[in-house]
């Protein structure tokens, strides 16, 4: 079982550090539940939501930990990644089991996030 990925900023984890919950976004306070995603959609996702500024992270999620909370969604042409809806009110910071910082790097000549 593959772990999950969130993308949050890097002033979000900090907040987490304090409280042990990880901040929901805009999004996922209308969903209903947190977004969650596949190691191979962390890129596409941090360069379609986030800018340098905000210096996102990566959280890596123990899977094992809340999969009988997680339901799933396939692409679709406005998200082309299988998204992991979580049905828990926050991912604990217990879950996390490491921060990954996304750095920016150029690409086929443009300027995007990688995991590293």
């Amino acid at each position: 079982m593959e772990n999950l990925f969130r993308v949050i900023p890097a002033c979000d984890w900090e907040k987490a550090l304090v409280t042990g919950r990880v901040p929901r976004c805009a999004s996922d306070e209308r969903a209903g539940h947190v977004h969650l995603s596949e190691r191979s959609a962390v890129e596409a996702i941090a360069n379609a939501y986030f800018e340098p500024a905000e210096a996102p992270v990566a959280l890596e999620i123990d899977r094992s930990r809340i999969d009988a909370e997680l339901e799933w969604s396939e692409p679709t042409e406005a998200k082309p990644w299988r998204q992991a809806h979580l049905g828990m009110p926050n991912i604990l910071t217990a879950h996390v089991v490491r921060a990954h910082p996304l750095a920016v790097a150029s690409r086929d000549g443009r300027d995007g996030f990688v995991l590293g």
